[in-house]
């Protein structure tokens, strides 16, 4: 058994089974335990992979700075995918120019669509 876990997916795993019911995420008076935290990445993992994403896809999340990037994040590594979270607050152009070399194959601009 490995000392201490090599990958972001097996490190939440490991800290859902130490200590899941600790409040971990906190956002406009709102918490979320680990355990819940865990729920709701495997419930973005599932809606990224229904959506078509796999291991070594790019996703290109722009939710700001909200629970939803953590979730898109974490979901994303869940699935072996390579998230790249972008500044909600860039010029369209400037954008497009980061949408470009990314190249992603999903786009995620709302939390609310998984």
């Amino acid at each position: 058994m490995k000392a201490f876990p090599e990958t972001i997916p097996e490190l939440l795993a490991w800290r859902v089974k130490r200590e899941g019911e600790r409040p971990w995420l906190f956002f406009e008076g709102r918490s979320w335990t680990l355990r819940e935290v865990a729920h709701e990445v495997d419930r973005w993992a599932v809606g990224l992979a229904a959506r078509g994403v796999t291991k070594g896809d790019r996703v290109a999340i722009l939710l700001g700075n909200t629970p939803g990037t953590v979730f898109a994040w974490l979901g994303a590594n869940h699935l072996g995918a390579i998230a790249a979270i972008l500044n909600t607050a860039l010029k369209p152009p400037e954008r497009a120019a980061q949408l470009r070399l990314i190249d992603p194959k999903l786009v995620v601009e709302r939390d609310d669509e998984i």
